[in-house]
């Protein structure tokens, strides 16, 4: 049988929306330099709506999760105040038994359990039909009330024959913005918005079986957002240096940070916009109410041309004018459009964003009395923000993020204006301007250095991170590019500690200081060691001296070689012995550290291969499908050599040979194509002792056809390959790892 019930809420959220000891502070705050503070806040009163509110009301035996669907309890005009609702129950209760009792606000007809979290959605904020939450005027908090802010309450261990008093609880917990305003002016708040590292709107599923542990949960298809805006209506102006405070509903949130992994929120008013990295962990507590300070110091006003809502839909005109009363106009003029005729400039009714299509001329005019700071516009696709970047301006600048473009006029005072590179659709056009005063800039001052101030000579000057303030006479300043007039390549090209670096705006210029150490003297050789026969001649290796800097050359053993200290040329002895060090030494100068590079030679009776272009193994044309024979000859002289050409332009250079059992060395000479930059490598890996991948010279003589020319000597492309385990006769392949044509003779196994 169903039976008839009261339901009395006492103590409801209803009644007392925020209680006294339900108050938090937030441990940070948007103001920079100002203290942490914490700031509580008077209950606020917001009574059931008699006549309109209901309830869901569950009940389980006593401890028991066996929920019984009581479906919806609604409240009179006249129980309003009491908070006493009626409805029937959905089974009888038994004599003598204790009863739990769950109530949701407001009543839902889908969710069938307290406990259940896959059905029965709630709304906390507001869904994406509505779009955003509205204040009625400043301070007021008649808004936190209705389905979008929903109440629960449990009571246990009721008797059978009692009715159920519950408390209500809050399942969304409140933002107050304490707007103070700081600008030169009057402010009226007319929008905020609040953006969060997580959710914090929309529909969920809720669990709140264990009154303790409340669980909210989105899935499928469920409307969900991080970001949330409050439309204020009617609110008054807020004076100069004083404050108004705005209330936003939100999904419970924890937000855990830290140094090493910060996260920021972001509050934008009247289009103005800061943002805060936390830190520190931070808590939005259901019921409990987070107090945000925003300091509206800024100079510049902010109008949003939303193109979205308001576009242009008339095929045939040629032009499309936005006017933003008293601020600034923005005419789009499609006269000159390489688009066909049948393209227009504007929006239709099934187009979310505003087109202005290649070539049409998009110009910015400020109202009388007005200046333009800046504009941004927030295209639909991240290409769309580079053709409007990359548009021709006159009298601006433009810069592009992802889908945010900023355009910087030179003279905001000034009518300016783009031609468009390319199709471009956007969303929205955000115009900052203030009052056009007229002003004498008073200087410049760099008010934060660049993050780079310490060079080594040579480096090139690096401005980012540096701030230039430029100082009018009517008390304002505000932050401008300037350019660079010192010579930077100059200032780093020498040494020193605080060498100023000039930077100019409109006359004005300021100055700050680099610290410029001693490079490297880079000196190298390209060749580590050489092997060569008594009183044999030697071609002196090429120093890398980059900077030029006065080199002496010394020999550590001049019995067995000598060394030209001026011209480091070497004379080879005629005993065997080594290996002899040749070093070239510098002791530096004012802008490069002392230094030095060196190789060594070692007088062996070996046969000295390097200059040996004739082969004592079979050159093979297998082991690459591109491989095949071919002659090489030097510059000086006309003598051809046999050789393989490795490699095509589409296929990569290989070669194999077989050496003979007790092989240890491997000389081969090898060339890479003209211009061309190729790694070698010979396997197998196991027969290899050395260094297995090299880097071999190309030269310009190996290009087109056999015979190949080669304009330098004969040493300059040999290479000593140490081999083991040669056992018994031994196939190796040569290949090209990098690059993909070679030429390869005087091949020697030792």
């Amino acid at each position: 049988m169903m039976l008839a019930a009261t339901l009395s809420l006492t103590n409801c959220a209803k009644e007392a929306v925020f209680q006294p000891n339900n108050k938090e502070g937030i441990p940070f705050e948007l103001v920079a330099s100002s203290p942490v503070t914490k700031t509580t806040i008077d209950g606020f009163n917001v009574s059931w709506n008699g006549g309109v509110d209901a309830v869901s009301v569950y009940h389980a035996e006593a401890g028991s999760t066996t929920y019984v669907n009581d479906g919806s309890f609604s409240v009179t005009a006249a129980d309003a105040a009491a908070g006493r609702f009626t409805g029937l129950l959905a089974s009888a209760l038994e004599s003598g038994k204790t009863y739990d009792w769950y109530v949701l606000y407001p009543y839902t007809s889908a969710k069938t359990s307290p406990a259940v979290l896959n059905a029965g959605f709630v709304t906390i904020g507001c869904t994406k039909a509505e779009g955003a939450q509205t204040q009625n005027g400043n301070n007021s908090t008649a808004h936190l009330a209705g389905s979008a802010f929903p109440l629960y309450g449990v009571t246990t261990g009721v008797a059978y024959d009692s009715s159920p008093s519950v408390t209500m609880k809050h399942l969304a917990s409140y933002v107050e913005f304490e707007i103070t305003n700081n600008s030169s002016k009057a402010l009226t708040v007319s929008k905020i918005q609040f953006d969060a590292p997580q959710n914090i709107i929309g529909t969920y599923y809720v669990n709140f079986a264990d009154p303790s542990d409340v669980k909210y949960s989105a899935s499928g298809n469920n409307y969900v957002a991080n970001s949330v805006t409050l439309n204020v209506s009617n609110g008054a102006a807020i004076p100069v240096g004083e404050s108004a405070k705005f209330y936003i509903g939100i999904k419970p949130m924890d937000i855990t940070a830290s140094a090493g992994s910060p996260k920021e929120i972001k509050v934008t008013v009247n289009g103005y916009e800061k943002t805060i990295t936390l830190t520190q962990n931070a808590s939005f507590v259901a019921g409990k109410v987070k107090n945000i300070k925003f300091n509206y110091d800024s100079l510049i006003d902010i109008y949003t041309w939303d193109l979205t809502t308001n576009s242009y839909s008339a095929a045939s005109a040629d032009q499309v004018t936005w006017v933003a009363d008293n601020v600034a106009t923005m005419v789009a003029d499609k006269d000159n459009a390489t688009t066909a005729a049948n393209n227009y400039l504007g929006g239709t009714n099934s187009r979310t964003s505003t087109r202005f299509y290649a070539s049409s001329i998009l110009t910015f005019t400020p109202a009388a009395g007005m200046e333009i700071t800046k504009i941004e516009a927030e295209a639909t696709t991240e290409n769309y923000a580079n053709y409007l970047r990359n548009s021709t301006w006159t009298n601006a600048t433009a810069t592009s993020d992802v889908k945010k473009v900023t355009i910087v006029p030179v003279d905001g005072s000034s009518a300016f204006h783009g031609v468009i590179s390319n199709t471009t659709g956007l969303n929205w056009v955000k115009v900052y301007y203030r009052e056009y005063v007229a002003r004498t800039l008073l200087g410049i001052e760099v008010t934060t250095a660049p993050t780079k101030l310490n060079y080594t000579v040579g480096e090139t000057l690096d401005m980012t991170g540096a701030v230039i303030t430029a100082n009018y006479d009517n008390f304002t300043s505000e932050n401008v590019t300037a350019s660079v007039t010192t010579d930077g390549a100059e200032v780093l090209a020498h040494a020193g500690n605080a060498k100023p670096v000039t930077v100019s705006y409109q006359g004005k210029t300021a100055t700050f200081n680099v610290n410029v150490a001693k490079a490297s003297a880079g000196l190298s050789y390209d060749t580590a060691s050489y092997t060569v026969a008594p009183n044999a001649s030697f071609n002196t290796p090429v120093l890398s001296n980059p900077h030029n800097l006065t080199v002496t050359y010394s020999s550590s053993d001049e019995s067995l070689v000598l060394v030209d200290e001026n011209t480091g040329e070497i004379a080879i002895g005629s005993q065997v012995g080594g290996p002899v060090t040749i070093t070239a030494a510098t002791a530096g100068n004012d802008d490069y550290n002392a230094g030095e590079a060196s190789y060594t030679i070692t007088i062996s009776n070996v046969e000295d291969y390097t200059g040996k272009n004739t082969s004592n193994v079979t050159l093979s044309t297998t082991g690459g499908s591109s491989a095949s024979t071919a002659k090489v000859r030097f510059s000086t002289n006309g003598t051809q050599y046999d050789a393989i050409k490795c490699g095509t332009s589409n296929a990569a250079g290989a070669m194999k040979l077989t050496v003979p059992a007790g092989t240890t060395k491997l000389h081969v000479h090898i060339a890479g194509w003209k211009n061309k930059s190729v790694s070698i490598e010979i396997t197998p890996n196991d027969n290899v002792s050395s260094t297995n991948s090299f880097s071999i010279v190309s030269n310009n003589g190996v290009s087109d056809s056999s015979p190949f020319t080669l304009d330098a000597v004969s040493s300059t492309f040999y290479k000593c390959i140490d081999l083991k385990g040669i056992t018994a006769d031994t196939e190796l392949t040569v290949t090209a790892t990098s690059g993909n044509r070679f030429v390869i003779w005087g091949v020697n196994a030792e």
